[in-house]
């Protein structure tokens, strides 16, 4: 089956028709099971039968699931080894209720059977690590049958919520990636996904440790105090969410622990990323 874009009836084509130029076209080539022989030189006669350009062709007849397969493995990123025993979530958008979920076997294997045409925002977690989440979607008109992804869980979550210089209570709408670049999660959305992942293993753990880091830009004092209160703007927000407070500890690190540099990060990308939460679970 040939599909092709075209404007080959421009000329017979009147003016209203001709908007946009081109047309979609659809060419077929059936080959018969045994073909005549001509002779050399000629053109065998009914190899194909002739296709009359003006006359439609019926389309294909495509079978299209209302479901697809989600599925990979879980690994611990630390070590990457298979992390058996996580639950995998599908929450569904933009409400992030629980849509389905499962939990990873002795392999750190996960399947989920998803509706096409529902956003989802699959999350991975386990009770001693943190979690990992990706967007999923698929049209309903989608052929697709099987969407692979494999999450690494971390020991250490770092939090990107973005503030503007010297604000500590009112971040910028988006939290930024590993890189410095922003990304299409709202601080709060990363922050529902942390609360719900505390909750579901508050009874196993003994802490949350969020310690806040800055930039170099100011005196080291000055960014002492700024990164203690935007740790402690995440400890409000949290507790806003239904996590225990008693669970909660804020930490300050100032500028005084910083990443490395990149080579040839530029300096606003690499202050991005300095300006930082990291939560560690401490388990009973």
């Amino acid at each position: 089956v040939l599909y092709y874009s075209s404007n080959q009836d421009a000329r017979k084509a009147n003016l209203p028709s001709m908007e946009g130029g081109f047309d979609l076209f659809v060419r077929k080539r059936i080959v018969k099971e045994k073909l005549k022989k001509g002779k050399p030189g000629e053109v065998a006669v009914g190899d194909l039968p002739e296709i009359n350009p003006e006359t439609p062709l019926e389309e294909p007849k495509i079978e299209i699931q209302p479901t697809f397969e989600f599925e990979g493995t879980v690994y611990e990123k630390s070590s990457g080894k298979p992390a058996p025993g996580a639950k995998v979530i599908a929450y569904k958008k933009p409400e992030y209720e629980v849509e389905k979920e499962t939990t990873s076997d002795e392999k750190g294997r996960y399947k989920l059977e998803l509706d096409k045409g529902k956003d989802y925002e699959i999350a991975a977690q386990r009770k001693d690590l943190f979690f990992e989440s990706v967007s999923a979607f698929v049209d309903v008109t989608d052929t697709i049958k099987v969407v692979k992804k494999n999450f690494a869980l971390p020991k250490l979550l770092t939090l990107r919520i973005n503030f503007p210089t010297d604000v500590y209570d009112s971040p910028y709408r988006f939290v930024l990636d590993s890189s410095g670049a922003e990304t299409a999660i709202s601080w709060q959305e990363k922050l529902d996904m942390i609360a719900n992942d505390i909750k579901t293993y508050q009874d196993k753990i003994k802490k949350i440790i969020i310690t806040g880091h800055t930039d170099d830009v100011g005196s080291e004092a000055y960014n002492y105090k700024l990164a203690m209160r935007r740790a402690r703007f995440i400890v409000k927000e949290l507790i806003k969410r239904g996590v225990p407070p008693e669970l909660l500890e804020a930490r300050s690190k100032g500028e005084t622990e910083p990443l490395p540099r990149k080579p040839g990060e530029d300096l606003a990308s690499y202050r991005k990323r300095l300006r930082r939460a990291e939560l560690e679970k401490i388990l009973k």
